[in-house]
């Protein structure tokens, strides 16, 4: 199955690379390239975002405060834990909060799409970890910034507010389908989340609708609270079905109303 690249995804991935190689000299757990402020006309959610509204008349010393990164798959962006909780901003790629239990074990408890802000506590620890599940860019604003833009502009309250709302019925929906859907359900449920949320890829010579899964089968069923065999089964039953077709990580949707039936 050819996939073709949106344009972002290529800056992503050629500056993930010099990240990577950043990463292997310095085995950094937690990492990222600084980017200059300017890199702001390539981000293609900032009407969608915070940003629209913080930054729609920029001032001298606005900008005190924030950093621009890329933030290759799998590394860290906030650490558990960690004291200073910054609000994050997912101008491209996704990320995952995950929490941890004491013996190790991980659970991923939401994941966060371009156009998604997260974190934003400045008065305690971050209670799980922000990890970028592809390849990343991300704004992060000091807390107390954040709270004085919050505090000084309407417009930027009230979308706070309503984006805050946004999550907490997206969260009530989510329990949902982990209290009482079934596997097939969950995994048909995340397929439609993604092609909600991301661009869907096109297939070379076909106008099919071509997901990327992001992640292992292993850790979508952690999120989906299945186990691999499981997630592996379910994607092999709706392909039997003719509704999908797997390819690796790839998955054409194919008869897309029954597989909304589903969920």
């Amino acid at each position: 199955m050819e996939i073709h690249e949106s344009p972002m995804s290529v800056i992503l991935l050629d500056a993930a690379r010099v990240l990577r190689r950043s990463e292997t000299e310095k085995g950094s757990r937690v990492a990222g390239i600084e980017m200059e402020s300017g890199e702001c006309a390539r981000c293609l959610v900032g009407a969608r975002t915070l940003c629209r509204v913080a930054f729609a008349r920029r001032r001298p010393g606005e900008y005190q405060g924030r950093k621009i990164q890329i933030v290759s798959a799998e590394r860290i962006i906030v650490d558990r834990g960690s004291s200073s909780v910054p609000v994050v901003c997912i101008g491209a790629g996704v990320a995952a909060s995950v929490g941890r239990l004491r013996d190790g074990r991980t659970q991923i408890l939401a994941l966060h799409f371009p156009g998604d802000i997260i974190g934003g506590s400045n008065n305690g620890k971050a209670p799980s970890e922000l990890r970028a599940v592809q390849d990343c860019q991300v704004c992060t604003f000091d807390a107390d910034v954040f709270s004085r833009f919050v505090e000084s502009n309407v417009g930027l309250r009230s979308m706070y507010l309503e984006r805050a709302s946004d999550d907490l019925r997206a969260m009530r929906q989510w329990m949902t389908v982990l209290g009482k859907m079934s596997a097939r359900e969950r995994v048909a449920s995340y397929l439609l989340l993604l092609k909600s949320k991301l661009p869907a890829r096109s297939r070379a010579g076909r106008g099919a609708v071509v997901l990327d899964t992001l992640m292992s089968r292993q850790a979508i069923g952690n999120y989906l609270g299945l186990t691999l065999e499981t997630v592996s089964r379910s994607l092999r039953g709706l392909e039997s079905e003719g509704r999908i077709r797997v390819d690796g990580r790839y998955v054409e949707l194919i008869e897309l109303n029954e597989i909304s039936d589903l969920s």
